[in-house]
């Protein structure tokens, strides 16, 4: 594969994204996840679909924006920071517990990898338990 006359390795890429479905759990007080149509293709010849939900449903990225004024927003950020050689690490935590840098093994990170790390949180998908996070991590609701 060529891009810009350099040879590029391909390199597999893995979607991590969960899906989007109505009834999905959001962050308490954002709304919920809508779908609806609006355009039907018997009626006018194509399918459109609307959807309508908080920036933070389902697998999103969260920008300096979110966090710190005049940081800079998803539009602003630059995909190539979502893809690349990475690494994916197992560091499994409890309600309320940080990960620290001393958690994370540095060895195995070389400058410029994607870093994933499962933490186990995914298994409280559905439960009361699943949006448990310590005050430090959550921003006060509106």
């Amino acid at each position: 594969m060529r891009s810009s006359g350099r040879f590029v390795r391909p390199m597999a890429i893995v979607d991590l994204t969960a899906p989007l479905y109505p009834g999905m759990p959001v962050y308490p007080g954002d709304p919920p996840l809508q779908f609806r149509w609006h355009a039907r293709l018997a009626e006018t010849g194509c399918n459109l679909g609307w959807i309508g939900t908080s920036l933070h449903a389902g697998t999103h990225v969260d920008a300096p924006l979110h966090y710190l004024e005049g940081g800079a927003s998803v539009a602003e950020l630059s995909l190539a920071r979502c893809v690349g050689p990475g690494v994916a690490l197992e560091v499994l935590v409890g309600a309320g517990q940080d990960i620290s840098p001393e958690d994370i093994p540095g060895d195995r990170i070389r400058p410029g990898d994607v870093v994933l790390i499962r933490t186990g949180w995914e298994e409280r998908v559905g439960t009361a338990g699943y949006f448990g996070m310590n005050g430090r991590a959550s921003a006060p609701r509106p």
